[in-house]
């Protein structure tokens, strides 16, 4: 069957029923309001629309930290449509925000409807902010629709949303935001409400939606305290996906296939013109696979004695929508490995652990109260792969002030310890050095590395983090989940 007789008749076959609903009711106004049934009173309700907050991948927090947007990162148009659980278009508001002068700008951070009614009972609602000029696909196939003309297309007043709505993805979106020219960054949000009886009758209900932008951003930072890289030099970031979704990973109804929707790990973007000392910052596409497929950095630079590269794989594997990748590139000679561990006394379930580092050299790992902990030295890398590092030693050092009922043991590589039960009464810090000597290109190197024990959670905080592993084995290997990463330093090897 031909795809385009398959689109015209899975949209007349919808229809049907639709249709037949609609010569049943004729209380409904051209902006859709809906109309009391069975004796049910209608509801006021209100929407806000507001650009969310971008989730920071330095965040702590298990959700993430929510980080403020930066001019030009919010909305510059907006679509909202609101569904019934049967699939009709009950209501709609096709870009308010024409007119605007913030919104001419990408600048409009929320936008509120006016009052409106809706019968108790389930909906969907839809937005979409800034997607009008962008270019997708539903099918593998060369032709292709904006973003305004594919949401027209679905939210109409009869015939529901197409099979195929969650098959739509952004082609390449990141390369396209320029927002000198008025191609400000796509979001969307899809929520779910139910109005009951029970709402305020007498008063106006309002329901928040939080749109997600599609899109990654990636604050890299070259570290000047390294090697001098001169201004001519040229960063580029790779390996993320080519199409984005138009829902998120949350919101799509073919989440089975969901990775599919990607397109190839393909995509690059390269800066041109950076030096030691820079921060620049960038968009990339959302990018969501189980391949685990790191992504790459390659630094070039060019000066009297030629040309050098410098590459680095990064340990993040994934780049979630709406969220900031804080990458720090540094060019020591080596850099180490370390394998945290800890597990919860009461339960003997390993929980997600991670060193993150706060400067060169100095490191620094959170634990919760009630906890036994193990760091073991992993591995010592050097800039050249295919060089031979050998004679590698250890040596753990703690200066014996550690906080009341902390417990700290040294045992050739490993350190282990553990901590008391209490909560917060039992927070506390304390410092650990590690010495790594070796030899490498026929010379002998000698480094101390410090790592600060913050003992700053308690229990439940690490009851969230518990290791479903189908074993009680406190040396199962720690995931690193998104949201809970510190801002990655990325060791940049010389190739060349």
């Amino acid at each position: 069957m031909k795809k385009t007789y398959r689109h015209i008749l899975a949209r007349a076959l919808a229809a049907v029923p639709l249709a037949c609903a609609a010569l049943l009711s004729s209380c409904y106004t051209d902006e859709y309001d809906g109309c009391p049934t069975d004796g049910q009173q209608p509801v006021a309700v209100r929407l806000n629309i507001s650009a969310g907050e971008p989730g920071d991948l330095n965040a702590t927090r298990a959700e993430g930290d929510e980080i403020e947007g930066e001019q030009h990162e919010f909305m510059h148009t907006l679509y909202i449509y609101i569904v019934d659980s049967s699939g009709r278009l009950v209501k709609k508001f096709e870009n308010p925000l024409e007119g605007s002068a913030l919104a001419s700008t990408g600048d409009v951070k929320s936008w509120q409807t006016r009052k409106f009614t809706l019968e108790p009972g389930t909906y969907t609602v839809f937005a979409f902010a800034n997607i009008d000029e962008y270019q997708g696909w539903v099918y593998d196939e060369d032709t292709q629709l904006s973003g305004y003309e594919f949401i027209h297309d679905e939210f109409k007043e009869v015939g529901g949303l197409r099979v195929t709505f969650y098959d739509f993805r952004l082609v390449d979106p990141a390369s396209k935001i320029n927002f000198n020219n008025g191609m400000f960054i796509p979001m969307s949000a899809k929520e779910e409400i139910t109005i009951t009886k029970n709402y305020d009758l007498n008063s106006v209900n309002t329901i928040d939606i939080g749109l997600d932008r599609l899109v990654t951003k990636v604050k890299m930072t070259i570290n000047d305290a390294a090697e001098n890289i001169p201004e001519n030099s040229t960063i580029t970031f790779g390996n993320y996906s080519e199409n984005v979704p138009l829902m998120g990973n949350d919101d799509n109804k073919n989440v089975d296939d969901f990775t599919t929707y990607f397109g190839e790990r393909t995509k690059s973007t390269t800066i041109k013109n950076v030096k030691s000392g820079d921060e620049r910052t960038f968009y990339v596409n959302e990018t969501l696979d189980g391949a685990e497929k790191p992504f790459t950095v390659t630094l070039s630079t060019k000066n009297s004695s030629g040309v050098s590269t410098y590459t680095a794989t990064t340990e993040r594997t994934e780049l979630p929508r709406n969220s900031i990748y804080p990458l720090k590139l540094t060019f020591s000679d080596f850099g180490i490995s370390i394998t945290p561990r800890a597990w919860l006394k009461v339960t003997a379930v390993p929980y997600d652990v991670y060193y993150k580092p706060v400067e060169d050299g100095v490191y620094r790992v959170e634990l919760a109260t009630g906890s036994y902990f193990e760091l073991t030295p992993k591995a010592i890398t050097a800039g050249d792969a295919n060089a031979t590092i050998s004679g590698v030693t250890w040596e753990w050092t703690q200066d014996g002030n550690l906080p009341t009922g902390y417990v700290v043991k040294i045992d050739g590589n490993t350190v282990t310890g553990n901590l008391p039960s209490g909560g917060t009464s039992y927070y506390g810090k304390f410092t650990l050095k590690l010495n790594g000597k070796w030899t490498y290109d026929g010379a002998d190197y000698d480094r101390t590395y410090t790592f600060i024990i913050d003992v700053c959670h308690d229990e439940v905080w690490a009851m969230d983090r518990l290791i479903d592993n189908g074993a009680n084995s406190r040396a199962a290997e720690m995931p690193a989940p998104a949201y809970r990463l510190a801002p990655e330093y990325l060791n940049m090897f010389k190739v060349k």
